[in-house]
């Protein structure tokens, strides 16, 4: 699975697969499967076992695949999105130079309330296009802002960030429903994952390393 990714998705229909198939021979799979999404490598010299796998194992490639054209597609409206504010700023202050270089200097008080104003109204202009800059917008309440995106990004990194964003795109609505912040959710999650991952690296690191015996299906 690749870096940040913490799920995957099993399809109604293959439920087939599991249902015709001795409940021993389908906890190997569904172990198997397990260990392929973390990146274990399995092997296994069950025939059945392969052979069902072959046709999930296609469409966990085909979802991945799928995933990271979404992170891809996110970060380079990220980008776009930045360079565009970073673009509206500078003009807005180039107008505002050539503005008060433009003006009379005969009354030095009206030059410089006149500056003042216009100053205002960059600020003014910025906050405006700050608040319709988006980073990723799910629905009305949950949109995650570029400011709020950079924070996290000083933490965080752009997979991980847009895996939980795809992950939130996701969940059940209704449970979905109950979260008021965009951008206090994802860092909640964010720091729960990296919490445990580093419980489950410390724990990999005690415990001694553990073999797996494979045992051939005689009666396939």
């Amino acid at each position: 699975m690749a870096k940040g990714k913490k799920s995957f998705v099993l399809y109604a229909d293959q439920r087939e697969c599991f249902d015709s198939v001795p409940d021993e021979v389908a906890g190997k799979l569904i172990k198997h499967i397990f260990a392929y999404v973390n990146d274990e490598n399995p092997i296994t010299e069950e025939a059945l076992v392969n052979a069902l796998f072959i046709g999930i194992k296609s469409s966990l490639k085909r979802d991945l695949k799928k995933w990271e054209g979404q992170l891809e597609q996110r970060r380079e409206a990220g980008k776009k999105s930045a360079e565009i504010r970073k673009k509206k700023r500078e003009e807005e202050r180039q107008r505002a130079l050539t503005s008060v270089e433009s003006r009379s200097t005969k009354e030095h008080e009206e030059t410089r309330k006149a500056t003042d104003s216009v100053s205002d109204s960059v600020s003014v202009s910025d906050s405006v296009s700050d608040k319709e800059e988006y980073y990723h917008i799910i629905n009305e309440k949950l949109k995650l802002s570029c400011e709020e995106y950079e924070k996290l990004l000083k933490t965080y990194s752009p997979s991980e960030i847009d895996a939980k964003i795809y992950e939130m795109e996701n969940y059940d609505p209704k449970k979905r429903s109950k979260y008021k912040s965009m951008y206090l959710t994802l860092n909640r999650w964010l720091l729960k994952d990296r919490k445990q991952q580093e419980e489950k690296q410390a724990a990999k690191k005690e415990e001694p390393k553990k073999e797996h015996t494979y045992i051939r299906d005689a009666t396939f």
